[in-house]
């Protein structure tokens, strides 16, 4: 999958571990925007992230949308295609540090 995804382009795709998912591939489309593919055993799903918002999110997202469904999809051979609702998480998201078992968060 990531080798199909690499050819069709435009994006750089690499094969990332998962605590949740049995696999998962993400690609840096931007400064600004991760896309991330993941197993979630009867269906694959797409997702994509802005680090920041401003005044050209919205652009940006027509962009990384437009490609998904002319190169992405095809190259997947995707079919049952359906859109879910979007979420929006809180500003500051990916900037959270990962906690071990043991840590309480008290310092």
């Amino acid at each position: 999958m990531c080798g199909a995804l690499n050819s069709a382009g435009p994006w750089r795709w690499q094969a990332r571990d998962s605590v949740w998912y049995k696999d998962e591939l993400s690609a840096t489309v931007s400064d600004n925007a991760i896309v991330r593919i993941y197993d979630q055993g009867t269906i694959w799903n797409l997702s994509f992230f802005f680090k920041s918002r401003g005044d050209r999110v919205q652009e940006e997202r027509e962009r990384i949308h437009q490609t998904i469904l002319e190169q992405v999809f095809p190259a997947l051979r995707a079919t049952g295609v359906r859109k879910d609702e979007p979420y929006d998480p809180p500003a500051g998201w990916w900037r959270t540090p990962a906690k071990s078992a043991g840590d309480s968060g008290a310092g």
